[in-house]
């Protein structure tokens, strides 16, 4: 059966998950935009967070997350802490933001840290049976440890890599930024008075991809990304 599909379509599509990563690090200032560009068959989601500068440094102890579910996990190491900088903690703040693809803005309007934690939910494919959720029990814990902007670009379809749905962008200049601004920087706290901040933040991006290897007669193998 495998000799007479090969003799038909000369390879079998084999479908596999892709990540990549951006960084924009020095952020001193309560605006920022991460460009960034990447061509692929298939972008199926852009994620942003921020963290301090110091999350490669040694000795940081881990944040205790408050209003956090224990059965969510009340405490974050420094490198995983994820924070919105938003002016506020239990509500919307100044914090604003938008993804820009090939300057089509998305949302349109200016979203706030409400949208973004609308959208983590939808994140995951939640078409069928066994859909997963998310670990974000309270907003203190989304803004000051959970925090994530999230941008779907493909189709629910419950069969995960089985179906390319995402933004296709080979052949094509494509360039993406993530305008944010409205943040508050908190002044620097060194250990061990205080958390160890430096006042700095790094803003960090992964696009989640699908890719295809096709698997030929023989040992003809070939990734198309």
């Amino acid at each position: 059966m495998l000799r007479d599909r090969l003799e038909s379509d000369d390879y079998l599509p084999l479908n596999y998950k892709e990540q990549y990563t951006f960084s924009l690090d020095n952020i001193t200032s309560g605006a920022s935009t991460t460009r960034f560009s990447l061509s692929s068959g298939s972008i199926d989601k852009i994620y942003g967070c921020y963290r301090d500068s110091n999350y490669q440094s040694v000795g940081v102890v881990p944040k205790q997350l408050i209003d956090a579910s224990p059965g969510a996990g009340a405490f974050v190491a420094n490198y995983l802490r994820f924070r919105s900088y938003d002016s506020a903690v239990k509500k919307a703040g100044t914090f604003r933001y938008n993804w820009s693809l090939n300057n089509v803005q998305m949302p349109q309007y200016s979203a706030d840290i409400m949208d973004a934690l609308a959208d983590v939910n939808y994140l995951p494919d939640k078409v069928g049976v066994g859909s997963q959720g998310t670990l974000v029990s309270s907003k203190t814990s989304f803004n000051d440890g959970k925090f994530v902007c999230g941008q779907l670009l493909n189709h629910p379809t419950r069969y995960g890599v089985g179906v390319k749905s995402g933004f296709n962008s080979r052949g094509i200049n494509t360039m993406m930024t993530w305008n944010v601004r409205g943040q508050v920087i908190p002044a620097a706290a060194p250990a061990p008075a205080g958390e160890g901040t430096t006042g700095i933040l790094s803003a960090f991006v992964v696009l989640d991809t699908t890719a295809e290897l096709r698997a030929g007669v023989g040992k003809n193998l070939a990734v198309l990304f």
